[in-house]
Formats: structure tokens, sequence, C-alpha cells
């Protein structure tokens, strides 16, 4: 039981706050002018059962469909996982389950029980992929 009025992790699971820590960095693959940069990456709690994580989200004003990655503890295990799915659109609150296929769930990857920087580092690399391949198409 929770001894506090508030919790500041909001259910987040410490794998996936430790992902997110990693995760605490400037995305150079993305371009900065002006001091912004072209991208929006948004950050948000995740929570499908024991999967209490996190989700992101990239998309980029005037281009098409966005990026979904969610990661935490795995529900089975106490390895983390990551999964990644497109979306036509950001979606206006967090990302929730709809759109998520049986496709994205096969594709789903895993890391062992502390492997936080891997797994950050895997998904730097889909950030960094997803902006590079589909960002650049334009809404016509």
């Amino acid at each position: 039981m929770q001894n506090r009025i508030a919790d500041p992790h909001l259910g987040i699971n410490k794998q996936a706050r430790a992902v997110l820590a990693y995760l605490d960095t400037e995305p150079s693959f993305a371009k900065y002018e002006n001091g912004f940069y072209d991208i929006d990456i948004s950050t948000h709690a995740w929570y499908n059962g024991r999967e209490r994580g996190v989700s992101l989200t990239i998309s980029r004003l005037g281009f098409r469909g966005c990026l979904v990655v969610t990661f935490g503890e795995c529900r089975n295990s106490d390895g983390i996982f990551v999964d990644a799915w497109e979306l036509p659109g950001a979606p206006y609150n967090g990302p929730t389950t709809e759109g998520f296929t049986d496709d994205a769930y096969k594709a789903r990857k895993t890391f062992p029980e502390g492997a936080a920087g891997k797994a950050g580092e895997y998904i730097f690399e889909k950030l960094a992929d997803f902006y590079n391949t589909k960002l650049t198409e334009k809404v016509a």
C-alpha cells in the first residue's frame, strides 16, 4: 500500500523510468534551426495491465503519420519490452492500444532485466529511422 498522497512516478515501473532517463537527450538525428527541432516527440504514461511504462510519439507538422513507441517491464517476465507501430496521425491525447496490431506485437523487442541502456539505444535508432525514412514525405 502506498503511504503518500501522490505518486510522482505515476505508477510507471522502475525499468521504464530507467529507459526514459537514458532517452533524456537531444534528438541528434533531427534538424535544429532557430532554437527548435523540426519534430515533435510527446511523452505519455502507458498503462496496459502490468505494463505500466512510457509511450513516445514522434511526428512532424506538415508530414504524414507518426510513430508510437512504448516501453516498460514485460507483463510475463522482469525484462523490458519495446513496441513500435505507425499511425496515420499523432493522437490528440496519449496513444492507446487502438492501432496496435498483431504484427506490431509480433515485432516486439525484449531486453533482459536492467538493460535500460540497450533498450534506449534501440528506441533511439527506431526514432531516427522513422525520421529519416518517413518524415520526409510531405502531405499533399
